[in-house]
């Protein structure tokens, strides 16, 4: 189970751009199903400030054997439909750590 708070507004739920406010709390649930042949997510999307109920959300996708290819979350913008109108990708001068 994995349960995430400490959210802020300058995020969106999903890629229609559904705001959020610093109340999100996501709690998702991963796991084999059907003796390991489907991946399942069970999501809970909860927002006092935005939703009038919690959203739950269920994800099956179909395990395949193949190999994982390392990238970074930003590099996913260039697919976002909605990047010509988006904030920029933040860059840092130097590394933080």
């Amino acid at each position: 189970m994995i349960d995430t708070i400490g959210f802020t507004d300058k995020t969106f739920i999903d890629n229609f751009r559904t705001p959020n406010s610093e109340k999100l709390h996501v709690v998702e649930r991963i796991r084999l199903v059907e003796d390991g042949k489907f991946l399942q997510i069970e999501a809970v999307i909860e927002d006092p400030a935005v939703f009038l109920k919690p959203l739950h959300v269920t994800k099956r996708s179909r395990r395949v054997e193949a190999n994982l290819v390392e990238w970074r979350c930003a590099a996913g913008e260039m697919n976002n439909p909605f990047a010509d109108t988006s904030d920029p990708i933040p860059v840092a001068a130097k590394a933080d750590f």
